[in-house]
């Protein structure tokens, strides 16, 4: 079984900038994780080898809002038991959870990091604006005009 955990380190660091301490990330901001995690599977998805699909297609994630973690995981199953963490490429041995899937988090990383970044601004601006206001323009994060 694939269980693997990827800190959001930089999450956590940036609700602590923005919001001066710690607190769970909001619906919102898992979605952004969601859509990310869905990429990356999908990126994995496409590059992993298929002999049945079933270790292919067994690829889910879990977001932890208040651990700062996305978990990525696969527990295909044959006859013989769990087998995912031990698929690897033809010719070489190297397991794809030690190689293709570690890079790919590595790709997607930046991407994630920055996008949720933006996301707890616009929490953040959206709470010191008083209830029931809402920020609809993005560009007021990014230095853009009004």
């Amino acid at each position: 079984m694939i269980y693997l955990p990827i800190p959001l380190s930089s999450a956590r660091a940036a609700v602590i900038q923005h919001h001066g301490r710690e607190r769970a990330l909001t619906a919102q901001e898992v979605s952004v994780v969601d859509f990310y995690a869905d990429m990356l599977i999908e990126f994995i998805q496409e590059r992993w080898p298929v002999k049945t699909g079933r270790s292919r297609d067994a690829w889910r994630h879990l977001v932890n809002p208040s651990g700062y973690r996305l978990i990525l995981i696969n527990d295909a199953a044959d006859e013989y038991g769990e087998y995912a963490e031990f698929v690897h490429y033809a010719g070489n041995p190297i397991p794809l959870i030690d190689s293709m899937v570690r890079d790919a988090i590595a790709l997607f990383r930046d991407g994630l990091n920055a996008a949720l970044d933006i996301a707890i601004q616009r929490t953040e601006i959206n709470r010191q604006s008083g209830p029931g206001v809402m920020l609809g323009n993005l560009r007021l994060l990014t230095g853009g005009a009004r």
